[in-house]
């Protein structure tokens, strides 16, 4: 889990890298849709978006990474872009860091974690921000196999 230092790492800047979020079943609307909550940190997040580093893995493998390694619950994978994180029409903006995972710290590996730092936006930048990406993505880029047991 990122700490409350924040990110350790550097700022990741290449605009159109793909990045990999896991939706939870709370995140899952009764209308069989992600919401935008995806895109919100929780409470215990210290304001810090864990995300996948496309150039590590796909979003198939970043689901069977979450599933498999650390053992959380996913529906499947949204998968915006770095540059969702900057809407320059709205004036928000969350940096992207690199934030890799150690045995040591964190109870695995992880070298492809990466989070967007929401601690500088308000809670209505943050829903906006929030809302803006997942109405850019509507669905799923991957969806868990029927049989994983994530829903």
């Amino acid at each position: 889990m990122p700490d409350a230092r924040g990110p350790r790492g550097a700022e990741i800047t290449s605009s159109e890298l793909t990045l990999h979020r896991q939706v939870s079943p709370g995140c899952w609307s009764q209308e069989g849709r992600p919401t935008s909550q995806v895109f919100k940190p929780r409470p215990s997040d210290n304001g810090l978006l864990s995300l996948t580093d496309g150039r590590c893995r796909t979003a198939a493998e970043a689901w069977k990474f979450s599933s498999e390694v650390a053992k959380l619950k996913s529906v499947g994978v949204m998968s915006p872009v770095l540059s969702d994180f900057d809407q320059v029409a709205m004036g928000i903006k969350a940096k992207v860091y690199a934030d890799p995972f150690t045995e040591s710290e964190d109870g695995y590996d992880d070298p492809a974690h990466v989070v967007a730092d929401y601690r500088g936006l308000t809670r209505a930048q943050t829903d906006k921000l929030a809302s803006a990406i997942r109405q850019r993505l509507g669905g799923l880029s991957f969806a868990a196999p029927p049989d994983s047991g994530a829903e």
